[in-house]
């Protein structure tokens, strides 16, 4: 399944971490596994393109856009994006600051 993975922390955007030790002190878990589709969404729309080396036309930049008017060259980016990483795209609209996106995987 696509969407299931390591989730990551919303502070720290690292792993997600807590060590959990059975009796003898020994490490049995930490790790957590999750649905991760709006994480995947949130990295794909924050990272600039070319940011990922090992695939550079992956990313959205969209902190760039608070500047910029053409709502729909993100929207149609956003939508291009969410594709290419197997999302169907049921709703998308970007107003101001807001972006509101409905998407899962295919």
């Amino acid at each position: 399944m696509k969407n299931s993975g390591i989730r990551l922390s919303a502070e720290t955007n690292d792993f997600d971490v807590k060590v959990v030790r059975d009796g003898s002190g020994k490490i049995t878990g930490g790790l957590y596994v999750d649905d991760i589709t709006y994480q995947n969404i949130y990295i794909i729309l924050k990272i600039e393109p070319g940011e990922l080396k090992l695939n550079p036309t992956v990313g959205v930049g969209i902190d760039k856009s608070i500047l910029d008017h053409n709502f729909l060259l993100y929207k149609h980016r956003i939508r291009q994006q969410l594709d290419a990483e197997g999302m169907q795209v049921n709703h998308l609209d970007i107003k101001k600051q807001n972006i509101e996106i409905n998407a899962n995987y295919r």
